[in-house]
């Protein structure tokens, strides 16, 4: 009995000992990874200068992850905090704040439950409310420069794309977009290098039309099933070919698609994927009226 405890007792002061030596000597640990691949994996063992190469990749790799990880941080919160900025921007482009409005927004970011939303969203939001409430007209201009602007040397396409549909769901949280919030979305989207063409893609995705946008105030959101609708979602008119409505789709699906935003995270890629299968559900519609394979 005494000499079992014995040899437990050396057992464990090797295995102290040895981790204590893998902990402080990297060479040590370099032939226990030698060991580990001749005995799991049947690779013989290497040469210093291979295990020094092996070592340095894996360190560079580790890095390159990290940095990656500290990107993606930062850009989901300056995503964040450019979606805040511009939703102020937005509740008070009237000068004064809708309060229906900014109900329906609290209600949709709430509804999301996200600590993406809440964590880095609504502060902005609010102190940036605070802010436009007391600036000039001049200082409101300067406002919407910086955002414009660090917009365009941030963002990537996809990234302003997501970024514009999540400004137009702001502007009709309230069911109405009015004529000052449509003329902003036009200034906007051109400022941001997108273009109306694509403003219009998306607000018919919200079953808008054209025509009731620019003839009347206050439109209330229209339930539209025409054909034209649809094409204007793909950015044609009916009279183009069938190459031509695979050719648009495939065009907008490589820049609505989820995984284009999915770094910014789940809450922005969820968005993403509404959209993305709107734009999906507009061609399923024209491919069954025309009858494409």
């Amino acid at each position: 009995m005494i000499n079992y405890i014995l040899i437990v007792f050396l057992f464990v002061i090797i295995a102290v000992v040895l981790i204590i030596v893998y902990a402080m000597n990297d060479k040590f640990q370099l032939y226990c990874q030698q060991l580990s691949n001749l005995l799991f994996h049947g690779v013989g063992f290497y040469t210093n200068e291979e295990l020094v190469e092996i070592e340095r990749v894996r360190i560079e790799k580790k890095k390159k992850e990290e940095e990656f990880q500290e990107r993606r941080k930062n850009l989901i919160e300056l995503f964040s905090k450019l979606y805040g900025q511009i939703v102020a921007y937005c509740i008070l482009l009237d000068g004064k704040e809708n309060e229906k409005e900014t109900n329906a927004l609290i209600y949709f970011i709430d509804k999301r439950q996200s600590q993406t939303y809440l964590k880095n969203v609504l502060p902005v939001l609010q102190s940036n409310l605070v802010l436009i409430k007391s600036n000039t007209e001049r200082e409101k201009v300067v406002y919407y420069k910086s955002i414009k602007d660090t917009v365009n040397e941030s963002l990537s396409y996809p990234e302003k794309v997501q970024l514009l549909y999540l400004t137009i769901e702001i502007c009709v949280a309230d069911r109405v977009l009015y004529d000052v919030e449509l003329n902003f979305l036009k200034h906007f989207s051109h400022d941001i290098e997108l273009g109306e063409k694509m403003l219009f893609s998306m607000l018919r995705l919200y079953k808008y039309k054209e025509s009731v946008f620019e003839k009347r105030t206050n439109s209330p959101i229209k339930e539209n099933t025409i054909l034209d609708d649809l094409y204007s979602i793909m950015g044609l008119k009916k009279t183009c070919t069938n190459e031509e409505v695979k050719k648009a789709y495939r065009k907008l699906s490589l820049i609505h698609h989820p995984d284009k935003v999915s770094h910014l995270g789940k809450e922005y890629q969820e968005v993403a994927k509404i959209k993305f299968q709107k734009l999906v559900n507009a061609y399923d519609k024209i491919k069954t009226l025309r009858k494409m394979r």
